[in-house]
């Protein structure tokens, strides 16, 4: 019978959320905590909606999320809350944002966690300048499996793995069933 999540990500990945990782090339270090999910969640894109799905369906899944949410005029000015946990950041920025990010605030969140970084992008080639931001990440997502391929070229070693966004819609849409 059909599972009725608004997460729709894949078993393995919600299970590579709370093992014991590597962090970079560092030694592995145990994940309890909270999962920070940065992204742009007040604000009107794409990547501003699967943020906050994604927020949404990991909560609903069972897991402690504290969103951060960023401008994105401004990344390297987030808010981040005082008090940091534990825990792994999942972050909703597409290599360039997540570049700023990490510059700024950002270098004190990733510091010692475990990052994933859900990457859109819809053409068959990722940039080359996306690169840079493989030093950062530990794990890409991608919305499909046409974008983890364009991913996957580009990003080497790092895993790709695919993690669709929750498939909730609009409010008062119903939720849509996973398939079998």
């Amino acid at each position: 019978r059909p599972i009725r999540l608004a997460a729709h990500l894949t078993l393995q990945a919600q299970r590579d959320l709370v093992r014991p990782y590597r962090v970079g090339r560092r030694r592995a270090v145990d994940a309890p905590g909270p999962i920070y999910c940065v992204g742009f969640h007040s604000d009107t894109l794409g990547l501003s909606h699967a943020a906050r799905l994604l927020s949404a369906g990991l909560r609903q899944a069972g897991f402690e999320v504290i969103d951060i949410d960023i401008d994105r005029r401004a990344p390297r000015r987030a808010a981040l809350p005082e008090r940091l946990e534990g825990g792994m950041v999942l972050s909703v920025l597409n290599p360039p944002e997540l570049l700023l990010f990490a510059d700024g605030p950002g270098a004190r969140l990733l510091r010692g966690r475990r990052h994933v970084s859900h990457w859109a992008w819809e053409l068959p080639q990722a940039p080359a300048a996306w690169a840079r931001a493989l030093p950062y990440v530990d794990e890409v997502w991608a919305p499909s499996a046409f974008t983890a391929q364009a991913l996957s070229e580009l990003c080497g070693e790092t895993p790709v793995r695919v993690a669709p966004t929750p498939r909730r819609a609009f409010q008062g849409w119903r939720y849509l069933e996973p398939k079998d």
